[in-house]
């Protein structure tokens, strides 16, 4: 198609043949006074400067967006007790296109580990320094839990990241349902430290029990 329009219309290159597609969509949604202005506002940026943006914008089309998963849905045994979890979900996202996460990992804490929960406030209290993530002995983890939030969010934005299959219930990637942050095995609405971020970034998260 490209090769036709630049035949047709005498255009240099692909970044020419979109922009003849953008004043076409302006002018029939805002008539031709305003797509001749957008045309005239583009003179104002430096030729070079237009080109790099639009390389950009191209660019993002092209990537491959990949989805980041809770090791632990993968087989992983990286659980605070060490063992893994399988689901349906996972198994129906191409392989290539995952990238298995583990943010407890990520922070430095070890396997096994003691189980932990968010103390004292929610997901956004923790990451406002308002409440804790404590182990079942009364330990802090809030630091390491933080750190390997900070690890997924880099991952996160350098892989063009739009979807998360998180576990549920962790005091990291719990989507909707954590425990309520005494030990007692009882469900409360909220999330995790990591969802919540996640979700800021407008992040679709699909949660698995």
């Amino acid at each position: 198609m490209f090769e036709k329009l630049k035949e047709k219309f005498n255009l240099k290159d692909e970044h020419q043949i979109i922009d003849l597609f953008l004043y076409d969509a302006i002018e029939e949604t805002y008539g031709a006074e305003a797509a001749l202005f957008r045309v005239e506002y583009e003179k104002t940026f430096p030729e070079s400067e237009f080109k790099e943006s639009w390389d950009y914008a191209l660019s993002m089309n092209k990537e491959e967006r990949k989805n980041i998963v809770s090791a632990c849905l993968c087989g992983e045994k990286c659980r605070y007790n060490g063992s893994s979890l399988s689901n349906n979900v996972v198994d129906t996202l191409e392989q290539k296109n995952i990238i298995k996460i583990c943010p407890e990992l990520l922070g430095g804490l070890l396997i096994p580990r003691e189980p932990c929960e968010i103390v004292g406030g929610t997901a956004s209290d923790v990451i406002r320094g308002n409440a804790k993530i404590l182990g079942l002995s009364g330990k802090n983890y809030t630091k390491q839990y933080m750190r390997g939030v900070k690890e997924v969010i880099h991952i996160t934005k350098k892989n063009n990241v739009k979807m998360a299959v998180l576990k549920q219930k962790s005091p990291s990637c719990g989507y909707g349902k954590v425990y309520n942050g005494e030990f007692s095995g009882k469900i409360i609405e909220g999330n995790g430290i990591l969802a919540e971020e996640l979700l800021k970034m407008g992040i679709e998260i699909i949660p698995v029990e």
